[in-house]
């Protein structure tokens, strides 16, 4: 997996999107998010609530199984809420609007396959590079490339 010809990134897999029920971490966040390890995104690079997280869109499957090609490469910016061992990255609010509300994607029926490949800390202007030197896959083993 190559961004701007780097080999890095956290590949988080085939993940399911929820939905938050109640109050999101702030006015910039959507209801919809993904969990992951907080091993492997907040504990290692020190992030607290509400940091930026960058990535894209490597594979979005509908409720049906079906390969919806027109989110392959989508840039995607994620809010991210600590919770007991994972983190719950909250889907912009702007990018699901125009990504996922204006194709019909309103309910968390769909798996993603994201790669997250910065971070900002609240509040600061420093972007911090996941992973610069390697690739980390969720389930603990080196993603195919």
């Amino acid at each position: 997996m190559s961004i701007a010809g780097r080999t890095m990134v956290l590949h988080t897999g085939l993940l399911s999107v929820y939905r938050q029920l109640g109050s999101v971490p702030n006015e910039e966040a959507s209801n919809f998010y993904i969990q992951i390890p907080s091993e492997l995104l907040s504990e290692p690079y020190e992030l607290g609530d509400e940091a930026s997280i960058e990535g894209k869109i490597v594979k979005l499957l509908s409720a049906d199984q079906r390969v919806r090609s027109e989110f392959t490469s989508i840039p995607i910016d994620f809010i991210l809420q600590r919770s007991v061992a994972f983190d719950h990255l909250y889907i912009l609010k702007s990018h699901w609007q125009t990504n996922f509300r204006d194709r019909g994607l309103v309910r968390p029926s769909y798996r993603m396959d994201v790669i997250l490949d910065k971070a900002m800390r609240k509040g600061s202007s420093e972007i911090i590079m996941l992973y610069p030197k390697g690739l980390v896959g969720i389930d603990g083993n080196e993603p195919d490339r």
